[in-house]
């Protein structure tokens, strides 16, 4: 995630990449009989990802709510994906620690991820890592 960052009365916008507890990897779960590859789940989820954080749909100061994302990308890819979750790539860090981000007056989030970032599970694994029975 980067954040924009407005300076000299809002005249000037600097982007400056947030701090490393916001670097994370999108876990998408694939819905079982979905017919799309992973690959354009991947690039979709960006997609998606980047129309939520499009610089319209935000004023500076906003707070980030995960739950807000997830139903966002939820709507748009019904049926491809069955769950979202972001697991920070910080060690001790959970997926519940990024469920609320705030910024400052003067600030803004826009995503920053890459198709690089999204790994598809399937259905038989939990969004964090363990094998369901």
């Amino acid at each position: 995630m980067i954040r924009l960052k407005k300076q000299d009365g809002g005249n000037t916008i600097l982007c400056t990449i947030i701090p490393s507890v916001c670097f994370v990897t999108i876990r998408v779960t694939k819905s079982d009989g979905t017919k799309i590859s992973d690959a354009e789940i991947r690039s979709k989820v960006i997609t998606s990802i980047n129309s939520y954080f499009d610089f319209n749909n935000w004023d500076f100061g906003e707070t980030y709510y995960f739950t807000d994302m997830a139903s966002w990308v939820h709507k748009q890819l019904g049926g491809v994906i069955s769950s979202i979750v972001l697991m920070p790539l910080q060690s001790g860090l959970t997926p519940n620690d990024l469920f609320q981000i705030k910024c400052d007056p003067n600030e803004m989030f826009i995503s920053s991820a890459t198709v690089n970032d999204v790994e598809i599970i399937s259905s038989q694994v939990s969004p964090t890592g363990s094998i369901l029975q």
